[in-house]
């Protein structure tokens, strides 16, 4: 008998149901990978991705991807490897373990390189520059997300050339070069808007914002972060909420709205 499909004709209703199934998603990914279905096991978890690790499902993540580059490894699938070893990267990196997520990366990318799979090793040298970036290595980082920034424009990978021009324009920011900063971003909102990347917006937004509370415009800071944040909720994306929510306490802070601020604060914590 067949299963009718959820009603999921809203992300807010795709997200209830895959927090409710979140359990038995996992269990299937083991069972595929265990009974000669490793197709069902790699394509359950690249459809997963963004949720597992948007939505901080880390552990769940790790045990998706974790069956799925076994699956892949028996199906002799060196490109699905590859994608299964950047997700569990990612995981790793969001929970601030870089050496350990360096070392996926770098897998990831050798095996990119050995099928000539353009795309994923820019994917993998996008997460290295992140690594980089994250612990204050911009000259280092800028160099790997420039070599990603090639690909993504000479293969038509819009969103990944979203990603990659927010984070240059992140590093522009740090390092004072505030319009050289709006113009990354600028571009990366208008991209990410003329091809309903909300997530990409939503990361242009916020990091226009944050330039803004560096220029001392807070007001204007105050415009973009909402944006940012509204968006980051409805894409399901707590990371990017959390950030949000610090970015505009800081401007409340700013501006002598001491208890908005706090309340921005806690909202952030928890």
């Amino acid at each position: 008998v067949a299963t009718p499909a959820p009603p999921v004709g809203r992300p807010a209703e795709a997200r209830a149901w895959l927090n409710a199934e979140l359990a038995n998603l996992v269990d299937l990914a083991a069972y595929g990978a265990d009974h000669g279905w490793p197709g069902y096991t790699i394509s359950l978890a690249q459809t997963l991705f963004r949720y597992l690790n948007a939505g901080d499902r880390y552990p769940e993540s790790v045990i998706v991807h974790t069956h799925a580059r076994r699956a892949a490894q028996h199906a002799k699938d060196q490109i699905a490897e590859a994608r299964t070893l950047n997700a569990l990267g990612l995981a790793d990196l969001l929970q601030g373990r870089y050496r350990r997520a360096a070392d996926y990366f770098q897998q990831a990318l050798a095996l990119n390189r050995e099928t000539d799979d353009r795309v994923g090793a820019a994917r993998a040298l996008t997460n290295l520059g992140n690594i980089d970036l994250l612990q204050g290595r911009y000259r280092h980082a800028t160099g790997y997300f420039q070599q990603a920034l090639a690909v993504y424009r000479d293969t038509s990978d819009r969103v990944g050339e979203v990603g990659t021009l927010g984070n240059l324009g992140f590093i522009d920011q740090r390092q004072g070069h505030l319009e050289q900063a709006v113009e990354h971003l600028q571009q990366a909102l208008a991209m990410s808007r003329a091809t309903g990347d909300r997530a990409g917006e939503a990361h242009s937004q916020t990091m226009l914002g944050l330039v803004d509370l560096r220029r001392g415009q807070y007001q204007q800071a105050t415009g973009h972060l909402q944006q940012g944040l509204d968006q980051f909720r409805e894409t399901g994306d707590r990371s990017g909420e959390a950030y949000a929510l610090a970015y505009l306490g800081l401007a409340s802070l700013r501006e002598g709205a001491y208890q908005q601020a706090v309340c921005h604060y806690m909202q952030a914590l928890d």
